[in-house]
């Protein structure tokens, strides 16, 4: 009977933490805003998180992401749920007025990238609104 359960607890050892809903696959999650002369963008990698802000000149400012972290973003990539990033109705108003930064969404995947269409900075559509929330609260532990 002993071993058997031992048999089972090394599988699961051995296979490690997988996200839930399948999304092991994500290698990278970019938020980017973008205006006239001015860029801010947010870098999310296993293990690192990289924010740039500036004009001609950026500045670039990295730390590390704990393994908590990074997987509270897959969480909320998982929430997603099946919402194409490509065909997302996305809002511009307030950007196409130049009143707001045009920012967009990446969700990086070993298969290849996914994008949103543009949105006005602040007002992200619905489906992606926990992630880049999430995203730029880590983000301001960086700053």
């Amino acid at each position: 009977m002993k071993l058997p359960g031992l048999l089972l607890l090394m599988v699961l050892a051995s296979r490690g933490c997988v996200p839930a809903g399948g999304h092991q696959d994500v290698i990278r999650i970019v938020y980017s805003e973008e205006t006239r002369g001015s860029r801010y963008e947010v870098v999310a990698q296993p293990g690192s998180l990289e924010v740039t802000k500036g004009g001609l000149d950026p500045g670039t400012q990295k730390r590390a992401l704990a393994p908590g972290q990074w997987e509270s973003l897959l969480q909320e990539v998982g929430a997603i749920g099946s919402v194409d990033l490509e065909t997302l109705q996305t809002i511009t108003s307030e950007s196409a007025a130049d009143r707001a930064a045009m920012a967009r969404l990446e969700v990086g995947r070993a298969s290849g990238n996914s994008q949103t269409g543009y949105f006005d900075a602040g007002n992200p559509p619905a489906p992606i609104r926990p992630l880049v929330s999430k995203l730029l609260e880590l983000a301001d532990s960086v700053e």
